[in-house]
This record gives structure tokens, sequence and C-alpha cells, in this order.
């Protein structure tokens, strides 16, 4: 009987094509130069079967190395994902692609350029002797649980639920450890944010092994280096953000998924729009492997698997060394009017008793640039982006310019207001670039580091400015990325000058993300021997949710906010999918997802879903495209029925080529 191979093709984002295996012996996973018209192009077996197609095939020209390009598992997680997310299967292959890099066909000796000469590269880290951690009585319990995961060999998930500081980190070093002892690799994902060079390192002392980082900041080189010697066996550990999920990792033994409520482990913008967490729990149950879940402050979703026995539960009540900070709110309302800067007296005055003391701070500002925005002092218009309508740009003065954080629009200010010709043009409000100049006025003589994705842009500017926080600190002055990923003795003083950013955005999941940000950025107060405590600059002090973040008190929160969802039938007790069009022709996007809307409405209440809208998006236009929104849902039972429903319709529907079109399974951004 003949063998046939389905192929998807390097270059193309596509179906597959099906081609004869004149061997017999290709197997998923292995890489082929195939014909493709006249021409011989490489792709990646997808699928080996027995079942001839409907038409004459090829047979493929030669299989390219000895071993497979890609393990089994991993294709298969892509074809998962391509069902799963609604993705042609050349799209749902790419991070495949990625995750290796050019550099890396170089290296197999199937590139044009020479090879580069072997070295240790910065991706990854030197061998020593691996640290042995002290674990407590409940982290050595959870530490067992996890431990006996690894020898039933079965599939078996686990939240492991820890407040700031409670030790999560050793108990899933720990058991990756015993993984690599015993022969098998460990996959350690975690947010592009949280990958620090102390994430790095901390992780190479504990497993005493290689560990290859995989991650969007390092040189095509480094990648090939770090994906080559984890495909050959010769790294047995593999971290970095969630496009690590797809290393190549023949023999995996256990996954960690750590801050598992992050938002970047969703993908979103280009397709396919995956879920690392969610990945990460499906690839687990294809090895047969256990994955842990680690979070000071898990999403809904997984609370409510643990709560409901889908997961394993490991809670970690208690902090591993030092106790708790204590979180205070401090009421705007009466006290910044009358000082007209970020900090309120009390804030700065605790700041300076920090410093004088000779320990850290470290201040939360969640806005990029110098200012908010910049506004005319004769007619009071601001300054909006051209081609995002209603969006205001912010004001970067080390750039001199105004920039839309939506579109990337950039320009020099104007001398004029475009609204009324005034000429008194001013910054107004405050973005972190403005905090940094008022702190190094007020705090002379004491390093004020700022770290946010403008000063992260280069390579090695993360690490360079951590270094320097750690060698001479001061104060760290952060956006969100200052939140995860530091574990440093001696900061005992934690500020936030905002706390009702983003949680009043129009946003389901808006007071989780607050609710979030603000305890892990609390929770790097106090994390040793030195009492914590952390100040919370707010215009709502009796909102629930900020009361919850003073107390600690995340069940009380989830509870909450589960009660809530529930009642308004929102994930995690429904599943949805989120139609998206977009066009310069606002009227021809509408009339298109109107129809669309018709199509799917019948189907949808055949099962109990429904859809909702369409409606403008949230951020109505970017880059001068109108954004409009379906918005489909279900009962969580019927998840199969709801993505085929909005697949068939799709189908039936085409959109014309001024149309962009997108559907993102389980959203988590409806903005």
């Amino acid at each position: 009987m003949s063998r046939f191979v389905d192929v998807v093709l390097a270059s193309g984002q596509g179906p597959t094509f099906t081609y004869l295996d004149p061997t017999g012996a290709l197997a998923t996973g292995d890489l082929v130069r195939v014909p493709f018209g006249n021409r011989a192009l490489m792709g990646l077996v997808w699928d080996a079967h027995d079942t001839p197609p409907a038409f004459e095939t090829k047979p493929v020209t030669e299989r390219l190395l000895d071993a497979p390009f890609a393990p089994a598992h991993i294709v298969d997680l892509a074809r998962w994902i391509a069902d799963y997310y609604m993705c042609q299967p050349g799209v749902a292959a790419g991070p495949i692609w990625s995750c290796a890099g050019k550099s890396t066909f170089v290296r197999l000796g199937l590139g044009k350029r020479k090879a580069p000469k072997p070295r240790n590269p910065k991706s990854e880290s030197v061998i020593g002797e691996p640290s042995r951690f002290q674990l407590n009585p409940r982290q050595e319990h959870a530490a067992k649980a996890l431990r006996d995961a690894l020898d039933s060999r079965e599939f078996k998930p686990f939240l492991l639920h820890g407040i700031t500081g409670s030790g999560k980190t050793a108990v899933f070093l720990d058991t990756a450890r015993e993984a690599v002892e015993r022969g098998k690799q460990v996959l350690i994902l975690v947010p592009e944010i949280g990958l620090t060079p102390q994430t790095v390192r901390r992780t190479a002392d504990a497993l005493g092994t290689k560990v290859a980082t995989l991650h969007s900041q390092i040189s095509d080189t480094e990648r090939a280096a770090a994906w080559t010697s984890l495909r050959d066996g010769s790294c047995r550990v593999a971290l970095g953000p969630r496009s690590a999920l797809f290393s190549p990792l023949f023999d995996p033994g256990f996954i960690v998924v750590d801050e598992e409520h992050d938002g970047s482990y969703k993908q979103n913008g280009d397709s396919p729009r995956y879920h690392g967490r969610d990945a990460a729990v499906w690839l687990a149950k294809r090895c047969s492997i256990p994955v842990v879940l680690g979070s000071a402050t898990p999403s809904l979703e997984t609370w409510h698997n643990a709560r409901s026995g889908r997961y394993g539960s490991l809670p970690l009540p208690e902090r591993a060394a030092g106790a708790l900070p204590t979180v205070e709110t401090i009421d705007l309302r009466e006290g910044r009017k009358a000082t007209g800067t970020s900090l309120s007296p009390r804030l700065r005055t605790a700041i300076d008793e920090t410093l004088a003391k000779g320990e850290r701070v470290m201040v939360l500002h969640n806005r990029r640039g110098w200012a908010p925005q910049a506004e005319c002092l004769d007619c009071g218009a601001p300054l909006e982006c051209p081609d995002c309508p209603g969006l205001r740009l912010t004001w970067h003065l080390d750039q001199g310019r105004l920039v839309c954080h939506h579109c990337g629009h950039s320009s020099v200010p104007p001398k004029k207001c475009p609204s009324c010709g005034g000429s008194s043009l001013e910054p107004q409000g405050w973005a972190i670039q403005r905090v940094e100049e008022e702190m190094l006025r007020l705090f002379p003589g004491h390093p004020v580091v700022r770290l946010d994705r403008d000063v992260a842009a280069k390579k090695g500017a993360h690490e360079k400015a951590m270094d320097s926080y750690l060698e001479h600190g001061g104060i760290l002055l952060g956006t969100q990325m200052i939140a995860k990923g530091h574990d440093i003795a001696d900061v005992t003083l934690v500020g936030v000058t905002d706390s009702d950013i983003g949680a009043g955005m129009p946003d389901f999941r808006a007071s989780e993300r607050s609710f979030q940000l603000l305890c892990q950025v609390a929770g790097r107060a106090g994390r040793a021997d030195l009492a914590g405590r952390v100040l919370l600059q707010t215009r709502r002090p009796d909102d629930p949710l900020l009361l919850d973040v003073v107390k600690h008190d995340f069940d009380a929160f989830a509870l909450r906010e589960l009660e809530t969802r529930q009642i308004l039938s929102l994930p995690p007790f429904s599943r949805m999918v989120l139609v998206e069009v977009s066009a310069e022709d606002e009227a021809a996007a509408e009339r298109w997802i109107s129809e669309l809307g018709r199509i799917l409405s019948p189907r949808l209440r055949s099962f109990n879903g429904s859809a909702m809208g369409p409606l403008p998006a949230p951020v109505a236009v970017v880059a001068k495209r109108h954004r409009l929104h379906l918005l489909c849902k279900a009962p969580l039972e019927r998840s199969a029925d709801l993505r085929r429903a909005v697949q068939d319709a799709l189908a039936s529907k085409p959109a014309p080529k001024s149309l962009r079109v997108f559907a993102d399974v389980d959203p988590v951004d409806v903005m």
C-alpha cells in the first residue's frame, strides 16, 4: 500500500499539501524537500498516513535530516492550535519555524552561509553544581506531590497557589532538578517581562545544568545554538516566554508555567492567537507528564479549575521568609492638589525615610512617556493621533515627539494648536519620565533607575538597569515590568503612584488585571528579614478591590468576581469567540459584520449561545481603520459547537480584500 504525507511549507501560511512518500519511512516532524510548481521547497511533515487523496500526487524529493526536525508532539501541538484557534496549518506551524530561527538551518547544513563556530552563547547558562533548597513543611508537601506526579508518568495539572514570597519558585525548581536528574527534559515558561537575568541565573544555579533561553532579545545565532542544543539533548532545560513552547524537547518530563495569570501568554496581533498556558496544559496531556501553573494571583479560569477538582491544588499560604508587607492607601483627593506632584507628601516622606536607612525603594507608575497628553491652554483641546481619532498622543520629552501608543504614529509637537491656532501647547499629567525627573530632584544623591519598555528596547538594557539597581540601590521606578521576577531582600518600600489606572477599562477582565498587578508589585516588599511597607495612591480608597489588596485577600476578590461572572455568563462559566473586522470604510465593515451576525445568530441560539453586537470596539479607530466587534458566547460544554459555528459562518461569508478579519478564541483582551 502506498504511503502519503501531508506537508506544511516553511514559506507558506496556508493549508498542507499531500505528497507520496517513496520510502514509506517518513514520519511526523521530518524535514523534507518537495516539488511545488517549478520550485523545490522545504517543508515539515504534518502527518503521515495511508489515505490516498483524490488527485495524483508527486513524490517527496528528499528527507533533509537523519532525525526529525521537530518532535512529533510539537507538531501535534501545532495541529491542535490550528483546530482549536481556527487557523491554517501553515499559520499554526509558524512558531515552530520562528522558534528555530534562520541560523539554525545554516547550523544544520541547510543554508548557503558558513555555519558559525561553536561557542558558549549568552542564550545558554554555564553549568555548575545544583543548589539544594531548604524547603519548609508546606513547600515540601507541594514538592512531594509534584515528585509523585513525576513517578506516575501520567498527565497531572496542578495550580501552585502561594502568596508573594511563599517560595513557589523553589518548589517547581526542586521538581525540575529532580526531572533533570532522571534524564528528562524540562520546559519552564515565564512571561516575557519576567525573563530577567536574575531569573535565568537562579534557574541555572538551582538545576546545575545548562539552561537554554529562547526569547526575542537574543540574536539569531544565539537562538540557533540554544535550539540545536535542546534538539540534540546536550541541554535539558528550555526557559522562555510562550514561544518556547515549541522548543525541540524530544524527551520532556515536566512543564512549568510561572505567573500563569499573565496576559502575555496569550498571543495578540499576529495569528495564531493561541494561549501559551492552555497550550502547555494540552502539551503535558499529549506527553503524559505533569504540568504546574504557578501564581500568587492565579487567573480566575485556573483558580476555578482547581476549586472544581480539574487541577490539583498546592497552596502556599505563608511566606518562606519574612512577613507580608503592610499595605496602606493614600487618598489623593486630600493632598495631591496641594503638592502639584506625582508623589503625595506621605509617599515622599516614606521614600526619604527608607533611603535614609540604606534600604531600597520600588515605585510603580504604569504610564510610558513624559506626559500622557498635550493640551492647548487657550481652548482646552488635547492633541489627538491623526490616525486614531479620540486617542490622545503621549509626550515623549526625551525624543521631542508626540507618540501614539496604539498605532505608532510619531510627530514633532506643533507650534500652534490644530483646533484654535493658539500657541499655548503644554504637556499635561504625569508619565514615567516626568516622575523620574521629579524623583531625581526630590532625592538628590540617590540613584533613580527607570525600567520601562522604552528603556528595555535596546538589547542588554534591561540587564544593565537591574545590575545598576542591585549594585547601587536607591529607587527602581518602573511600569508593570517591575512587578514580576524580582526577589530583592532589602526592598522595604513599594509605592504605587496611581492605583486606579486600568480598573475602569471597558473589559470584563479589567478588575482582575488591576488586582493582580497591585498584588504582584506589593509582593516585592519585605521579602526577607526586613519589614515591608506598601503605599497605594488612589482616588477611590473605599473600592472593594483595593480593600482586598490591603488585606492580601485573593479569595475574597476572586469569589466576588466569580459571582458576577456567573450571573453574566462570562468566562470561566462560558466560552467566547471574538470576531473583529477593521476597514478604512466604516460602512463596508459594518455591512459585512452585520451580515455575519445574521448568519451566526440562529446557529448560536440552537445550542443556547448568543452574539453581542456588532458594536464599535472600545478603541474604535486605530491607524485609520474602523474596528467593529461581534462577541460570540456559548456554554462551556458547547465550546466545539461555538467554534464550528463561527468557522462555518466565516467560510460562508468571505470578506472583501479591503477588510481585515480575525477570530480570537478565548480572548483575554476585548479592547
